[in-house]
Order: C-alpha cells, then sequence, then structure tokens
C-alpha cells in the first residue's frame, strides 16, 4: 500500500475512449445539473435545489483540492464529442486500510450511459495503480439495477459490508480486491497534473 502524500490530480488518464480530469471550478454547471435531478437522484438521495447544489460544489471543490483527501471527484468526458458525461468519485479513502468507496452519476442521456462501466473502471485501475489500494467497493440501493449492473461490468461482485467501511444500512455492497481483479481497460495513460485543464 501506498504510504505519504497525494493529489486528486493524480488520478488524473485517459482511456481510449474516455478522459478523467480532477473537478474543476468549470464544472460547476455540470455537478448542479447532476445533483438537483430528481430523476437522476431518486435511487441515490433526495435532490439538492439548484443553489444547495452549487454551495455543495464549492464544499466539495475546497476539499478535494486538499493534500491527501479523503474523496476525489472525477470529471469523465467523452473523448469523441469532449464533453463531460458525469462525475466518477472515491469517497472514504484510507491509504492505511488500503480501501475506498467508488460511485458514478451520469447525466441522463442513454448513449452517455454506455460509457459509465469503462469510466468507473479507469478510475478503479487508478486508485489501485496509482494509490496502491488493496481493496474497492461501494454501496447502491436494492432497486437501483443500474448501479448494479455497473459495479458489475466493472469487475465488483455482491459482498457483505465491512463494518469498517462506515456504509448505510439496507444498502446492497459490491467490492472487488486489487489481486482479482481483472485490470484496467485498454490500456489507459496517466496524465501529467501539469496537463490537466478543463476542456473548452
Amino acid at each position: 500500500m501506498r504510504s505519504g502524500h497525494f493529489l486528486a490530480g493524480e488520478l488524473a488518464c485517459e482511456s481510449t475512449g474516455i478522459l478523467l480530469r480532477p473537478l474543476s471550478l468549470e464544472d460547476r454547471e455540470l455537478f448542479v445539473a447532476i445533483y438537483s435531478d430528481a430523476n437522476l437522484m431518486r435511487e441515490v438521495e433526495p435532490a439538492l435545489s439548484p443553489a444547495d447544489a452549487s454551495t455543495t460544489f464549492d464544499r466539495t471543490l475546497r476539499l478535494c483540492e486538499k493534500t491527501n483527501p479523503r474523496s476525489a471527484y472525477m470529471v469523465a468526458v467523452a473523448k469523441r464529442s469532449r464533453k463531460p458525461i458525469g462525475i466518477c468519485a472515491a469517497s472514504r479513502i484510507d491509504l492505511r486500510a488500503g480501501s475506498a468507496e467508488v460511485g458514478i452519476m451520469l447525466l441522463a442521456t442513454a448513449t452517455e450511459r454506455s460509457l459509465g462501466t469503462p469510466a468507473l473502471a479507469l478510475l478503479m485501475g487508478q486508485l489501485f495503480t496509482v494509490l496502491e489500494l488493496e481493496e474497492i467497493w461501494a454501496q447502491h440501493a436494492p432497486t437501483n439495477r443500474l448501479a448494479h449492473i455497473v459495479g458489475l461490468g466493472a469487475g465488483m461482485k455482491s459482498c457483505a459490508p465491512k463494518e469498517c467501511w462506515g456504509g448505510r444500512a439496507g444498502m446492497h455492497f459490491v467490492s472487488v480486491q486489487r489481486d482479482t481483479w481483472f485490470g484496467l481497460p485498454k490500456n489507459p495513460i496517466r496524465l501529467p497534473i501539469a496537463e490537466i485543464v478543463a476542456p473548452r
């Protein structure tokens, strides 16, 4: 497992079809659009008002800019259209325990949803290789079929929750360990932090 300091920007990378970059000031509109959409949020938690979502964005951005953040929010960009398709997040990052929770929220477009699994897998690969985590897990409502399909597609399997995870009661849990994961999709390329910019 990795020790020492890290920045969320170290998780930036790209594959054939997707680029992952850290959340930035230019992503306020994307963040608000996702977290204030009642349809997108109905299986996750109550949707925020646009004003509350904007305030949450400011707080999230400050947390992600810290050294050794407990959470890292990455914007997934479709390389073909050069447009953001959603936000991938790693939370409860614990370098000592070697674990983190992952999740992804996608904009409500059918063509974008097909990129959900490879985007999540791309983030998982960075967590395993860059942060050298031993286990990645996720939780979702038992009725959230799409989240379950995306998690399984990214290589996770249903499991019993561990007490140290701090997951919510009544949720369905999936996880995978580094030594049993199938590997990264199509050889992702790590991006130097100096080259990471929000697309115009």
